[in-house]
């Protein structure tokens, strides 16, 4: 599934590089264009005052577009936006442009007046292309992988497979009653918490390097590192790790 992104949902600090990582670990390819990403440019300065931390959420999300996302240029949705033109405002019309593409499966924005309401698209074959980033965007299912890696020597120490379902699509185990719930869409402990233990079967660290994800900031897995005295390290918010998106893409 594809999904092109409009820019007020990458400059939104609570959905840009979260939407953009989720998409990936569950399998989707986040889209964005040439306009999208010009955009983003120019007006990222504007929601981070600080032009540092503009930067390197700029580098972060740039990142991870590069890892498992796509960009498309103008030539290949510039044929369609004579009619975007006649649906939607001036500006707004490249994106919209791009959504026409029969490779798009759905456009997520946050632009309630122009997109989300705009009386024109009503109607449209577009119009049920395009989504809230607070909608369902959902497949019934992904495999999800999770790998705890010696960054020094590239030996994967711990891992873990798990299906991931839907709330719509309940999964049990042998002996369980069919109404009881295995997996909600969060990425689930006993992923992050079976990789950890087989990494420190193996081979206690000296430190876990992580990103502030809820699953490796959970009470289980902090409690797992400490009980084996391993130095925690997260990174900040925003900061650009170069290590760990060599890491993704090595695995991958």
């Amino acid at each position: 599934m594809k999904i092109l992104l409009d820019t007020n949902v990458l400059l939104n600090p609570d959905l840009g590089e979260t939407i953009l990582r989720t998409m990936i670990e569950r399998g989707m390819i986040p889209v964005v264009t040439d306009y999208i990403l010009d955009e983003v440019t120019t007006n990222i300065e504007e929601v981070y005052s600080d032009p540092k931390k503009a930067a390197a959420i700029l580098m972060t999300l740039l990142d991870i577009l590069h890892l498992g996302g796509e960009i498309k240029q103008w030539d290949e949705y510039v044929h369609h936006l004579d009619e975007a033109f006649r649906l939607i405002i001036e500006e707004d019309a490249p994106v919209l442009a791009a959504a026409m593409l029969p490779d798009i499966d759905l456009l997520i924005t946050d632009d309630k007046d122009d997109f989300l309401k705009n009386k024109r698209l009503q109607g449209t074959p577009w119009r049920g292309k395009i989504k809230s980033p607070r909608g369902e965007v959902r497949p019934e299912s992904w495999t999800q992988a999770l790998v705890n890696m010696d960054v020094f020597t590239r030996g994967i120490r711990g891992w873990q497979l798990m299906k991931l379902l839907s709330r719509r699509h309940q999964l049990t185990r042998p002996g369980e009653d069919t109404g009881q719930k295995l997996q909600s869409r969060s990425l689930d402990q006993e992923l992050t918490l079976t990789a950890l233990r087989r990494a420190l079967a193996q081979r206690i660290p000296q430190t876990h390097h992580s990103d502030q994800g809820i699953h490796y900031a959970a009470p289980a897995y902090v409690a797992a590192l400490q009980a084996a005295g391993v130095q925690i390290n997260m990174t900040e918010v925003g900061e650009v790790v170069p290590l760990m998106s060599a890491v993704k893409g090595e695995v991958s």
